[in-house]
C-alpha cells in the first residue's frame, strides 16, 4: 500500500503530552504516514515502514514550524503494541535530540505481518533551542515566564521576604513544623486568610495560624506560590496537597494550575488516583482526560488489578460515570 494511502486511519489521537495512532492491516513492504499533531508549538507526523528485515518508526516534524530561534529538543519514548497472528510489544530506550528542520527520531523493531499496531509516543520534555544555544523549557515553568525585569526584582524582594523571615508577623504550625509569614500576602492571595485575620480573636493575638494537615515542605509550596516564587519541581512535587490546599483557602488560580499540571502526565500508574482526585474536587477537565485516557485509548483493558482496587474504594456517583463512559465507548 503506498504512502498515504488509508487516510481514514491516519488520525492521532492527542491527550496532553501523548500521542496514540492506531494503523490497521499492515503487510511487508507498506508505509504509512500519520495526519499531523500538534504537540507545543510545533507540529509533527509518524512515519511507519514495514520492510523485509525491519519495522521503523519515524517521528518527524513539520519544517514549516522550525525556525533558527525555535528548534524543538525532544525527550520521547514509544510504546508500540502489534496484534495479529502473533501479538508482540515494543518499548523503546528514552530519545533526546535536537529537531532540525530536515532531522527526524527513527527507531527500528523487527518486521511485523498483517497486524494492526498501535503506536504511542510520549513527550517526557520538550525544549526551545536557538542558534545562540540558549534553551529553555516549553512545558510550564516559571524560569520561562516572559517577565520584565522589574517584575524580576521585585519576585526577587518578595522571595527573599520569605525566605530570610523579614518582618514576619505570623507562624504557620504545620503537621510537623513551622513556618514565618507575612499576613498581608496570605490575606491579598486567598480571602479565607483575609477573613481568618479579621474574625479569629485567638489567631490575631498570637499571630498563628494552624494548618494540621499539611506538612511543612507542602505548606512551605503553599507559600511559595503565594509569594509567586515556586520552582516546577517542587510544584510537581507536591500537586495533590496544593489541591487541596487550593481548595480549602479557595485558591482559584492555584486550583486551576494544578489542574492543568495533573494532566501533564497521565499514565498506567496515577489515572485512577488522578480521576477519583478530579472528582473530588470537581475538576472536569481531569475527569474527562481520564476517561479519555482509558476508553479512547483502551487503556482500562491493560488495568485489571487497578480497576478492581478503584471499583472498591471509588465513590459511588463516579462509579456511576465510569460505566456510562465505558458503555458509550463499546
Amino acid at each position: 500500500m503506498a504512502d498515504g494511502e488509508n487516510n481514514g486511519s491516519n488520525k492521532v489521537k492527542l491527550l496532553s503530552r501523548l500521542a496514540q495512532w492506531t494503523v490497521e492491516n499492515l503487510s511487508f513492504n507498506d508505509s504509512r504516514r500519520s495526519d499531523a499533531f500538534k504537540i507545543g508549538i510545533w507540529k509533527w507526523c509518524l512515519i511507519v515502514d514495514n520492510e523485509d528485515t525491519k519495522f521503523s518508526i519515524r517521528l518527524v516534524p513539520d519544517p514549516n514550524c522550525i525556525t533558527e530561534d525555535k528548534q524543538p529538543i525532544a525527550k520521547i519514548m514509544i510504546h508500540l503494541d502489534c496484534t495479529g497472528s502473533i501479538d508482540s510489544h515494543y518499548v523503546s530506550p528514552v530519545y533526546e535530540k535536537l529537531f532540525k528542520t530536515e532531522k527526524e527520531c527513527i527507531w527500528h523493531v523487527e518486521p511485523v505481518s498483517r497486524s494492526s499496531v498501535r503506536i504511542e509516543v510520549k513527550f517526557l520534555n520538550l525544549k526551545i533551542s536557538n542558534s545562540n544555544d540558549i534553551t529553555s523549557p516549553l512545558i510550564w515553568s516559571d524560569d520561562s515566564l516572559p517577565w520584565d525585569y522589574t517584575s524580576k526584582i521585585t519576585l526577587c524582594s518578595i522571595s527573599r521576604m520569605f525566605q530570610e523571615s523579614i518582618h514576619t508577623d505570623v507562624t504557620i504550625e504545620t503537621l510537623d513544623g513551622s513556618l514565618k509569614a507575612h499576613k498581608a500576602v496570605l490575606a491579598s492571595s486567598s480571602p479565607v486568610f483575609k477573613q481568618i485575620f479579621l474574625d479569629d480573636l485567638e489567631e490575631k493575638q498570637s499571630s498563628t495560624i494552624k494548618i494540621e494537615d499539611m506538612s511543612t515542605d507542602a505548606c512551605s509550596a503553599l507559600l511559595e506560590y503565594m509569594y509567586g516564587t515556586i520552582k516546577q519541581d517542587n510544584f510537581l512535587k507536591h500537586r495533590l496537597p496544593l489541591l487541596a490546599a487550593a481548595d480549602k483557602y479557595n485558591l482559584q488560580d492555584l486550583r486551576k494550575c494544578c489542574e492543568e499540571m495533573l494532566m501533564e502526565d497521565i499514565d498506567s500508574s496515577n489515572v485512577f488516583e488522578r480521576l477519583q482526585e478530579a472528582w473530588k474536587y470537581k475538576l472536569n477537565d481531569l475527569v474527562e482526560d481520564c476517561f479519555i485516557y482509558l476508553f479512547d485509548f483502551g487503556k482500562v483493558h491493560d488495568l485489571r488489578e487497578e480497576l478492581d482496587d478503584f471499583f472498591l474504594h471509588a465513590d459511588r456517583e463516579l462509579l456511576l460515570e465510569f460505566f456510562k463512559e465505558s458503555a458509550a465507548a463499546t
